[in-house]
């Protein structure tokens, strides 16, 4: 029972945020309730140490009813728990834990696109697999930058539960594996980061977009302790000699 319980490590943060949405309602907010109500009570005794397996388990299946329903009517908080609950799970089958990041990755990505800055950032993190080997000038990479830099031009579905958890923010962390809760104008600052420290800087066009990104996520309240724009602002000079 406690192996599972790791799948629901964030789920505090994201889901704590409920009452937010009271004042405009959508389809999946009571099943998503009910779904927060379940995840309290399996705090609550985990905490406590109290509760036996299968008092565990019947909360554990309620959070997962209620969250699927909820993310199945669109609720845009409970597909960021669905999502980030697929990319955790392991199975014995290489082939299902592959599936389970493919799917887990693509919601992000859809998600991202609608202009969920929360998804899109997770989605940097966990499925940019051509940054992550290096292969900044891949297909996967932009891909993800794409969806990235589209979440920052569209109203975010996910505004009323704000904030939500990040793992290792390069912003506003002050360790590597910190969990923050971060607002909604700090996941913008955020991503406008990773747009401005993640897209090679190969032409004077592309300095100056890096430069515009960085600039944005500093004026924004990026604390990031690597500021890459001395550097930048160095070979923007170099294409002037």
């Amino acid at each position: 029972m406690h192996k599972l319980l790791l799948a629901y490590l964030l789920a505090p943060v994201i889901v704590g945020c409920s009452a937010h949405a009271a004042a405009n309602p959508e389809a999946g907010d009571a099943f998503y309730d009910q779904g927060v109500q379940a995840l309290q009570h399996m705090q609550r005794l985990t905490a406590e140490q109290s509760g036996d397996a299968d008092e565990l388990t019947r909360h554990l299946n309620n959070l997962d009813a209620n969250m699927a329903r909820a993310a199945q009517l669109g609720h845009p908080a409970a597909a960021l728990f669905e999502a980030h609950k697929l990319l955790k799970q392991r199975s014995k089958d290489p082939a299902v834990t592959l599936e389970n990041r493919r799917q887990g990755c693509a919601s992000l990505d859809a998600m991202a696109r609608t202009g969920f800055v929360a998804a899109a950032v997770l989605n940097t993190q966990e499925c940019d697999t051509g940054y992550k080997r290096f292969e900044y000038s891949s297909p996967e990479h932009r891909a993800v930058m794409e969806a990235l830099e589209q979440s920052l031009k569209r109203r975010d579905p996910g505004i009323a539960y704000y904030p939500l958890p990040i793992r290792a923010s390069q912003c506003f962390a002050a360790a590597p594996t910190q969990m923050n809760e971060l607002t909604y104008g700090q996941f913008r600052a955020e991503a406008e980061y990773i747009l401005g420290s993640s897209q090679p800087p190969q032409s004077r066009e592309a300095v100056e977009r890096n430069l515009r990104w960085l600039d944005a996520a500093f004026q924004h309240g990026c604390l990031a302790s690597l500021d890459m724009r001395p550097m930048l602002r160095k070979q923007l000079a170099s294409y002037s000699d």
